[in-house]
């Protein structure tokens, strides 16, 4: 008696029909290269199966782990990687597959093999980062990071309850680590939403602790979280003023319903008010703060967070913030003289111009974020003065996005010009010798003019 051929096939039916890999069916189905299903959801009949391009599903195929992905990705976000930004972990690429921006081929669901090219894709994405704060769960130790803060402080705020669990995993460490323990999962955009949502927290404090400081969380009681807001503080969440939060009450029925409080003092409830926001778009995530840039005599460029600048004596400067931890390093190299070294250009400081500095001396002691940045402390004996213009002709002069600069180099002879006649961005009577360019470097008039002329 003949057996009865099967007319419709799933995804694995029909992989092995044809004798592909199943990653390889997903792939072809997602871009088109087989039919779309015919005998039922994610059903295929016998002959629609029989007719595809097996050697063009194949062909098709290019996958990659979820390992060499989560590198792929965590690369795009910077190198080094700016402070509240962790890196991609395999179990994060796992999460995107559910949130349909990557699709699972084949493999484990919390590691999947993904294609290279959806991967490729991403990497070109300028929104990658707000991506993954939408689609992923972090980790205690990648929340920490995502908010700035040691490990500790994380714990803190789970324990008040300012920041709850999307779910728990069990995650197996091997004996000598402990074997098998519960890991809570944390949504990206509620930790990335956290210092928004509490503005009563000094955040600033907390990401400039050092190892083994005690943290402000600590005599907080557990469950004081404050889930209950009033206007006031609904306001300066949005960072408006108290009689828009009427207005938007007034003008949008869908604002949040009061959960108590009185008529003329509602209180509302804080995540609710938060999601409510969020999609009007009148909060953000939190993004990491600007850097303040330098550029040392030496070519070294160094990236300073949360640096603050403040007097020392009676003409003599102190500028303290954290680095990258290479950089710090690199830094402490190049501080090989008594005279210390020579700051060419530093800008991005809030409320001031750009400017030098001579005969800087520095240190670097204790972290902050976390951990991830190195404390740099730059102080000279001598005032503020202009900043000396350096030719748009070292890599290490660019200021700027090196990736947004158009214009040619110019091969100077000179690496640092130091002209007295000289005023900031070349502006002086007469033809000026240098211009500051859109992408934020200094350039050579003279040879740009030169250089011109010759294509022309």
């Amino acid at each position: 008696m003949a057996v009865r051929e099967a007319v419709a096939l799933d995804v694995f039916g029909a992989a092995a029909r044809i004798g592909v890999p199943v990653g390889a069916w997903r792939w072809a189905a997602a871009i088109g290269l087989v039919p779309p299903p015919d005998a039922g959801p994610d059903r295929w009949s016998t002959p629609t199966v029989a007719a595809v391009d097996t050697e063009g599903i194949r062909a098709a195929l290019v996958s990659t782990s979820a390992w060499t992905a989560a590198e792929r990705l965590t690369a795009a976000l910077g190198d080094p990687l700016p402070p509240l930004r962790p890196a991609v972990t395999a179990r994060m690429i796992g999460d995107l597959p559910r949130a349909g921006v990557l699709l699972r081929l084949e493999g484990p669901v919390d590691a999947p093999r993904v294609h290279v090219d959806q991967v490729a894709a991403l990497t070109r994405r300028r929104d990658l980062p707000a991506l993954l704060d939408r689609h992923v769960l972090y980790g205690p130790d990648q929340a920490a990071v995502r908010l700035g803060v040691r490990r500790t402080d994380l714990d803190h705020l789970v324990r008040r309850t300012l920041l709850n669990p999307a779910r728990t995993v069990a995650v197996d460490f091997g004996k000598a680590r402990g074997g098998e323990v519960d890991v809570q999962l944390f949504r990206g955009l509620d930790v990335a939403l956290l210092p928004t949502l509490h503005p009563d927290i000094d955040w600033s404090a907390l990401r400039t602790l050092g190892v083994g400081a005690r943290s402000p969380l600590a005599p907080l009681a557990p469950g004081a979280g404050g889930d209950v807001v009033t206007a006031a503080v609904v306001a300066t969440i949005a960072g408006v003023g108290r009689a828009t939060i009427t207005t938007w009450r007034r003008r949008h029925a869908d604002f949040p319903t009061p959960t108590g409080g009185t008529a003329t003092s509602p209180t509302f409830d804080r995540r609710a008010v938060g999601a409510w926001l969020l999609a009007r778009g009148k909060i953000t995530p939190t993004e990491p703060p600007p850097a303040s840039r330098l550029l040392l005599h030496t070519g070294l460029r160094l990236d300073l967070f949360a640096a603050t600048l403040t007097a020392d004596g009676d003409v003599g400067h102190r500028l303290a913030g954290f680095a990258d931890p290479s950089a710090a390093e690199e830094l402490t190299t190049t501080t090989t003289t008594s005279a210390g070294v020579q700051i060419a250009h530093a800008e991005g400081l809030a409320g001031r111009e750009p400017f030098s500095a001579a005969d800087v001396m520095v240190e670097v002691s204790g972290t902050g974020f976390g951990g991830r940045l190195r404390r740099v402390v730059l102080s000279w004996p001598g005032p503020l003065r202009r900043p000396e213009l350096w030719q748009h002709s070292r890599p290490w002069t660019v200021l700027g996005d090196p990736a947004d600069c158009s214009c040619v180099p110019a091969v100077c002879g000179a690496l640092l010009v130091d002209d007295d006649g000289c005023a900031l961005h070349g502006r002086v009577a007469g033809p000026p010798a240098m211009e500051h360019h859109r992408a934020g470097n200094i350039r050579c008039l003279d040879l740009a003019a030169r250089r011109g002329a010759a294509r022309a």
